[in-house]
């Protein structure tokens, strides 16, 4: 009396095993060609989206800022700082700003045409009315920190990728 070996009714034992390697190897492609097109692969040419995001930047109402202004010296590796302020700005003129500048504390407030300029060996404030010191050049990248971004010429760029910022890409 011959064994019998069970039959597989459903499936065809021979053919499951190269259809599951084949359902893999096209998985891995549809998700590698996902990852590349979400990173910008063969999108926006990078003058475009420098261009683009120049625009939408100084479009803003509103924004919170971070500004270092450095003074080198040739020959020295070590870098002074001119200022380092954080502020935030609504548009189109009310202005908060505050941080060092030649080592020395300053704190500025912009609202409307009145600017205010906090005595620090005082603690009190100085008001200057009818005065719009952040349309003047005499601070003009701590309080309008945007003025960073009027190139004249962006002779080559090259996209180095993307990253995550509060969990988005």
């Amino acid at each position: 009396m011959a064994v019998r070996r069970p039959r597989w009714l459903v499936l065809n034992r021979r053919a499951v095993v190269p259809s599951l390697a084949l359902a893999l190897v096209l998985f891995l492609v549809i998700w590698g060609v996902g990852q590349l097109i979400s990173r910008g692969a063969g999108k926006v040419p990078p003058q475009e989206m420098l261009k683009t995001g120049l625009e939408k930047t100084k479009a803003s109402v509103s924004f919170r800022y971070q500004a270092e202004t450095r003074l080198t010296s040739e020959g020295k590796s070590d870098m002074e700082f001119f200022s380092k302020v954080e502020g935030e700005m609504v548009a189109p003129a009310n202005i908060h700003m505050q941080g060092t500048m030649m080592n020395t504390p300053i704190e500025f407030i912009q609202v409307g045409d009145s600017a205010y300029f906090k005595d620090q060996p005082s603690g009190r404030w100085v008001t200057l009315t009818g005065n719009r010191l952040a349309d003047s050049e005499l601070f003009y990248a701590e309080l309008n920190p945007l003025a960073y971004f009027n190139f004249k010429d962006v002779p080559e760029l090259k996209f180095a990728g993307t990253e995550k910022v509060n969990g988005e890409t």
